[in-house]
């Protein structure tokens, strides 16, 4: 990036620039993006369905606050929000690719400025209906501005278009259009604008203030029927939206503000943030914050407003035409063609501005050619010119060219459509700056996004919460409310906001009578889905709406059917609502899981932003709340919305230290009136017949009754029965001045509400109360435990009665006669524990839990407040006093379950008292650990043989590990080498490691190598013995073949005394290869090129094999005496499993068998079936088989083995590398001091002594032949080379062959080549004739060859006169052919040397130049050649 672009872009303006403005219609899941609020100016105080549909048909009819909510016309002013489908109006054919200009002010209502003809038609193709313009004007503008067109243009276009269109002010009002009061104009309007309307001005100034004003008037005067402006909520939203009418815009409107609200500016208006104080001249741009701003794609038209605006650079994010080399343009908008269609095709659809294509993809195919425009042909766009489109699609080089040709900063930094990986998409800003695919200054944006407030997810102001004084964990508030016995079912998140699950008409009174002033309804449930909890009907959401106003409580439906709850714009909606509902507000879905999860962040957006805010809700605290109900919400997009909002990073599913709900059944929440207390332990309060098919159908097992019988200690006592419309706690049976409880006169004495109609009991009652409750086993009297042990039995549920009278003073005996009996029930499965309030029920359930999973007595407490029924010793001392007997901080002592295998757990012989001593790797660390934390311990010895593994048919597990598993728990330690695996975490705790192993192979180890010959030829392997041996043989034969065929390897007679044919015959060729691969020298080296090419590659190669073998050779020399020399066939187990050099084993249910059956090793051990029962097994195997078996054991024990077995070794590296703990049940309450107390003890170097003492310190054999380096690989000796080492040598001689055969044959093809093109003189070629005159014809064989005979004068001194006679001599290699009788050449000097061999020192000691006395003659039987011709001769041999 050049600097002056990078200043550019820290100087005043920028816009960046992409396909559309706003997020797509569907809502993603793990999206991250602006929400709706940012552009919807208004939180609408009151909602009714159909809201300006109302409006329109009926003009004239409005509501006063005296008729709300009464029986008339009016709707209910019940308050939800308008965003929750902000498209419903356009019958899907909103386009914000088209529309990104347009800003949403309310259902159905749209602002922007002067529109232009393009954007006309996108209005027409996104469904609006209607056009209104604020102002009538003739083309131009304030400050000169003109426009495309005219207000009468204007209204042609939009009626061609198919839609309505409006005039507010009169062209004589345009100058002073602040000062007119357009109100009452408004009114008369509004109702006559079909919906969805674009409301437009000249820069989207005017119109914005209008409405704002017009809503305001509205709601002081009459209506409630939309939304509640004051004139802090009017600057508050024009500051949100960039508009400032607290300075640059309040001479023209303060006086008319003033005058709607009836008060001058608040104090606390502020101006917006923003670098460009003009910047609404382009009015399309969207402000963001400072110098930053964001439009959808600009068009070509726009760039002289965005640069006379005072913008300085454009950065546009979309796709250019290509991404990484493969076509990527988008989509360019066309004129009745709908949008997100793809630009490329494929099979099955085609280019999509083909015009083929595009007539699928009409929006209204009735829509005239002009419409497009006059010259159409169609009535649809094929090319968008206008906004940088080619015939494909959206052109980035076209923008790109536009922007420097009008002196504008120009920035591409292109992102992928990808909900993902993208920041922004097409326009949606991510407040954290995850995504690491972009540059610098991308990035820049986005913090700048993150960081300013002007990006918030929603607005915390409007919240009325401040006043909420706790939250989970430490509330102390019981559940219910004023009524704790009938809504025991409401769990409090704070005082004022109670959640549940799906409600019945029952619990909705009982919310009533409880004190509930509101209900909220997550989740719309169809008219067609009506609910059933065990035969009892849960109504849809009309009849819920219906049903709640009915009792005088407010009623709010939040979600729409496709709305996604795990996400921001859930909890926006939830924020825009939460602030003007009742207090306290009973919250329900379907099971309480959801709604918990937008509450809990409610709060979090709130703490956020919000610094004064109580509770404090961080990401921290909303795991922990949310575990502590129960509730799992530790997956990948709930993080990402919790991350999103909290502003914190996100948690990572493997930090350990984010608490993790684990209960029994796991799907307990399907019965969601259940409160859990701790893994199978539940609490409730009357819980209803209806609800014991689903108690069954949903893992429970047994129901645990505490409430008084029909008689306790022999008196008739039984308890009150919840009914409608009677207060709770009046006494059950009369006295001398009070009456039987369910007598008429008794209840109509303690009904609530004596107005309260009968209808609310029932449309058939006669009275406005209940009189029986069988739905919760009353009878005439009250509460009949009797009814209910007939119908929990006749279920099949289990069921126990142990009751603890109301008054609790008998609790400490209660709990010393049931402690154990309560045990045994827990061990049995999931128990509900039940009262008539859930008091009672707590107060057991949560000791007999604590009890059983060795839970402390502060978390006994800590429980008890989280549930809402604390107690401490000043509050409730008889019950604290229980609590301290049972959970006192005594030393406890657990029960540790082992196997007997050493080094781990190893047992010495028994006494006299026949007590045995327990000790190994394991058993240290248990008295290690226990010493630290404070604990005794029995060891327990199990007959299991392995470690733990799960059952393949029965799907349970098996061995160590099932010890310790909750639902099957006998032992609360299991001490081992207990691999650390994620399956075994899934049931059990495992601690940290305290110890690192892995898979080793155990062997025989070999006898030592023999010594000898065998030595000698150790160095290399049999293979490259052969091969060298062959390589001898072959190069002596080559050298016979060259020697024998090449012509310059010939020797000369009386010249070569070895052989008067060749040097290299076939004895010769042996030896010359003998001596030199010996390094002995040689006498004759070839003369020839194929020979001297061979015997090159034959030294290389020589070289190579004998320098290879002398350093191996004392490699093994070196390494012969010590004792690590121990051979074995295989290096690792994929060597011998690839060469079958051994059998393998391994132990069945060990670590290869359950974690590593993918691999190699398991594979080959299940084709032989070599598994071991046990590892004592395995070990004795390996001791047996001589060497042709190999076990794979966890490297502790295998180092072990091998140092005290001495015939026994460990050979490889690791194959596989884990680690080992100890294991516990999920519940023990020791857990998190386990893995303190081991990372101390691996920290002061405990662990790794105990690791010395009891295997290191062990051994008594010598190291064997590995010795292990970092990583876990071993080091072998020295071993033979072969033939995959040796390749190179045998290349190079075989390289060497081809050479040579290739130089032999050019050899004999040049010797050809020369005799077929000799001197073509007649005479030389012409045969001489010995007999002149013969009439007989030549003869046609060839004729003999000559006898040369050839010498130097010089020379014949030296040769002491050996020859009478001077021989003749001719060229040699003439082309001529001279028949001669005897014909001998000799061609070598006396001394060995040829005329060319001798050196320059040998001519000149001669004298003189050689060639001017060498003279040839020719012996023949013909008559004696002319002098000429002999001259003629001699020089040609001189030549």
């Amino acid at each position: 990036m050049r600097s002056s672009e990078l200043w550019s872009l820290l100087g005043v303006g920028l816009v960046v620039s992409c396909f559309s403005i706003v997020k797509s219609t569907s809502s993603r899941r793990g999206d991250l993006e602006f929400p709706e609020s940012n552009y919807d100016l208004l939180e609408p105080k009151y909602y009714s369905e159909s809201l300006f549909q109302e409006q329109q048909d009926e003009p004239s009819s409005r509501c006063d606050n005296s008729t709300i909510g009464e029986a008339s016309s009016c709707p209910n002013p019940l308050v939800t929000t308008l965003y929750g489908d902000p498209y419903a109006n356009f019958d899907g054919r909103f386009s914000k690719k088209k529309m990104w200009f347009a800003r949403r002010l309310n259902e159905g209502v749209y602002v922007a400025g002067q529109l232009t003809s393009r954007q006309i038609k996108y209005a027409a193709d996104s469904g609006f209906k209607s056009i209104v313009t604020i102002f009538d004007h003739d083309g131009r503008g304030e400050d000169n501005m003109t426009f495309e067109l005219t207000t009468d243009q204007e209204e042609d276009l939009v009626k061609l278009a198919g839609m309505k269109f409006f005039r507010l002010l009169q062209p004589d009002e345009y100058n002073d259009w602040p000062k007119v009061l357009p109100t009452e104009r408004m009114r008369t309007l509004y109702p006559k604008v079909e919906l969805p309307a674009l409301f437009h001005c000249e820069r989207g100034v005017a119109v914005t203030m209008h409405i704002l004003l017009y809503y305001a008037k509205e709601y002081q005067g009459f209506s409630r029927l939309v939304p509640k402006i004051d004139s802090h909520r009017f600057y508050e939203l024009t500051e949100k939206h960039g508009l400032d009418f607290v300075e640059l815009l309040a001479p023209f409107t303060e006086a008319t503000v003033e005058e709607v609200f009836g008060e001058p500016k608040p104090p606390t208006a502020t101006k917006p943030f923003v670098s460009v104080p003009m910047w609404f001249n382009y009015w399309q741009s969207h402000p963001v914050r400072g110098n930053w701003f964001m439009a959808g794609q600009i068009a070509n038209a726009d760039l002289t407003t965005i640069k006379s605006t005072g913008f300085l650079t454009v950065l546009n994010i979309r796709q250019g035409l290509k991404y990484e080399e493969t076509p990527a343009q988008e989509n360019a908008e066309l004129i009745n063609i709908r949008s997100n269609t793809p630009t490329y095709g494929n099979d099955g659809n085609p280019l999509r501005q083909r015009k083929e294509t595009l007539e699928t993809l009409i929006i209204d195919s009735d829509k005239k050619r002009e419409f497009v425009g006059p010259d159409s042909l169609s009535n649809y766009e094929l090319e968008n010119v206008d906004e940088f489109g080619d015939k494909i699609g959206y052109n980035e080089q076209l923008e790109r060219d536009a922007l420097e040709s009008a002196g504008i900063g120009y920035l591409h930094l292109p992102l992928l459509d990808d909900p993902v990986l993208m920041m922004m998409q097409p326009m949606k800003i991510s407040r954290q700056p995850v995504a690491v695919s972009c540059s610098l200054m991308l990035l820049m944006v986005i913090l700048i996004c993150y960081k300013d407030a002007s990006v918030r997810s929603f607005d915390a102001k409007g919240s009325n919460l401040n006043d909420i004084p706790s939250v989970f964990p430490s509330r102390l508030v019981p559940p219910g409310l004023n009524e704790p016995t009938k809504a025991w079912w409401a769990k409090e998140v704070t005082p004022l906001l109670h959640v549940a699950g799906r409600l019945s008409e029952r619990q909705i009174k009982y919310a009533a009578e409880a004190g509930f002033k509101s209900i909220l309804s997550l989740f719309p449930y169809p008219d067609d889905c009506p609910g059933d909890c065990g035969g009892e009907y849960l109504p849809v959401t009309t009849e819920e709406k219906n049903m709640v106003e009915s009792t005088g409580l407010q009623f709010v439906p939040l979600l729409n059917p496709l709305d996604e709850w795990a996400s921001v714009e859930a909890v926006e909606k939830f924020t825009s609502v939460i602030s003007f509902m009742d207090k306290p507000a009973l919250l329900h879905c379907d099971r309480g899981y959801t709604i918990v999860f937008v509450v809990l962040l409610y709060l979090a957006n709130q703490t956020r932003y919000d610094p004064n805010f109580e509770p404090r809700i961080h990401s921290k605290e909303f795991f922990d709340i949310s575990a502590s109900m129960g509730l799992n919400f530790l997956s990948r997009i709930p993080i990402e919305v919790v991350s999103e909002i909290t502003g914190e990073p996100k948690i990572s599913l493997k930090d350990l230290t984010v608490p993790r709900p684990d209960f029994d059944p796991e799907e307990w929440l399907d019965f969601w009136y259940a409160h859990p207390v701790h893994y199978n332990w539940f609490l409730a309060g009357q819980i209803y017949c209806s609800h014991l098919e689903p108690l069954k159908d949903f893992g429970y097992k047994t129901v645990l009754n505490v409430r008084s019988g029909v008689l306790h200690n022999g008196q008739p006592n039984q308890e009150e029965v919840n009914l409608l419309n009677i207060k709770s706690k009046t006494g059950t049976y009369g006295n001398s001045l009070n009456s039987s409880r369910q007598s008429v006169k008794r209840l109509e004495a303690t009904r609530i509400n004596a107005q309260l109609s009968s209808l609310f009991i029932s449309p058939a009652s006669p009275i406005n109360y209940e009189q029986r409750n069988m739905h919760e086993f009353g009878d005439d009297v009250g509460y009949n435990e009797t009814l209910e042990k007939n119908a929990v039995t006749k279920s099949g549920l289990t069921y126990y009665h142990f009751p603890l009278h109301e008054n609790l003073d008998d609790f400490q005996n209660y709990m010393a006669k049931n402690k154990h009996k309560l045990l045994e029930i827990g061990k049995k499965g999931p128990v509900l524990v039940h009262c008539d309030s859930g008091y009672r029920s707590a107060l057991v359930s949560v000791l007999v839990a604590a009890i059983q999973y060795d839970l402390s007595l502060d978390w006994a407490l800590q429980r008890l407040k989280e549930i809402g029924y604390g107690i401490s010793a000043q509050s409730h001392p008889k019950i604290y006093d229980v609590y301290q007997e049972h959970l006192a901080d005594y030393k406890r002592t657990y029960d540790v379950a082992v196997i007997k295998e050493a080094p781990f757990v190893m047992a010495s012989p028994p006494d006299s008292s026949g007590n045995v001593t327990w000790s190994g790797v394991s058993i240290e660390v248990v008295k290690q650990v226990a010493k630290k934390i404070g604990f005794d311990y029995k060891i327990r010895l199990t007959d299991h043989k392995d470690y733990g593994h799960k059952d393949e048919t029965t799907d349970q597990w098996k061995g160590l590990l099932s010890e310790v598993i909750d639902s099957t728990k006998k032992y609360s330690i299991a001490a081992g080498p207990i691999p650390i695996t994620g399956a075994a975490e899934d049931v059990a705790f495992l601690s940290k490691p305290y110890l690192s192993g892995g898979i080793k192979m155990l062997v025989k180890k070999p006898s030592q190598p023999s010594e000898g010959i065998d030595l000698m030829l150790e160095p290399f392997a049999a293979e490259v013995w052969v091969m060298v041996v062959l390589a001898f043989i072959v190069i002596s034969l080559a050298l016979f073949l060259i020697g024998r065929f090449s012509p310059f390897e010939r020797a000369k007679p009386g010249r070569d005394t070895y052989n008067p044919r060749s040097t290299f015959g076939l004895k010769n060729s042996f030896l010359f290869a003998c001596t030199t691969m010996a390094l002995q020298g040689y006498r004759q080296a070839p003369r020839s090129i194929s020979g001297r090419i061979l015997i090159c590659m034959w030294f290389m190669f020589v070289i190579i094999v004998l320098v290879a073998y002398v350093a191996n050779l004392g490699s093994i020399l070196t390494t012969r005496d010590r004792d690590d020399q121990q051979q074995v066939p295989f290096t690792d187990v994929e060597h011998l499993v690839r060469h079958k050099k051994a059998r393998l084993g391994a132990l069945e249910h060990g670590y290869v068998y359950t974690q590593m059956k993918n691999s190699i090793p398991y594979k080959y051990i299940s084709d032989s079936k070599e598994w071991a029962q046990s590892a004592n097994e395995g070990i004795q195997q390996v001791r047996d088989s001589g060497g042709d078996y190999v076990f794979l054991m966890n490297s502790v024990k295998a180092d072990y083995v091998a140092g005290t077995n001495c015939d026994l070794m460990e050979h490889g590296p690791l194959i596989a590398q884990y680690g080992l703990g100890l294991a516990f049940p999920s519940s023990s309450p020791i857990k998190d001091q386990i893995n303190k107390a081991l990372l101390d003890l691996r920290e002061t170097g405990q662990l790794m002594a105990i690791l010395n003492k009891y295997v290191h310190d062990q051994r008594v054999c010598p190291e064997t032949s590995f010795n292990v380096k970092s990583g876990g690989e071993s080091v072998r000796r020295s071993s033979s080379l072969n033939m995959n080492d040796m390749a190179i040598p045998f290349l190079f001689l075989f390289l060497g062959l081809l050479g040579a055969g290739a130089a032999l044959g050019a050899e004999l093809y040049y010797i050809k080549w020369k005799a077929e093109h000799r001197d073509p003189d007649s005479k030389a070629r012409q045969p001489l004739n010995t007999e002149a005159g013969s009439s007989k014809a030549p003869s046609t064989s060839p004729p003999p060859p000559p006898i040369y005979k050839v010498n130097n004068k010089l020379q014949e001194e030296q040769q002491q006169k050996e020859q009478d006679a001077t021989p003749t001599a001719m060229e040699e290699g003439s082309a001529a052919n001279v028949q001669t009788k005897d014909k001998t050449i000799d061609a070598t000097p006396a001394n060995d040397k040829t005329e060319d061999d001798r050196t320059e020192e040998e001519i000149q000691q001669q004298g003189k130049n050689p060639k001017e006395e060498v003279t040839v003659e020719v012996e023949t039987s013909e008559p004696a050649k002319p002098a000429a011709e002999i001259k003629q001769t001699t020089a040609e041999v001189e030549t």
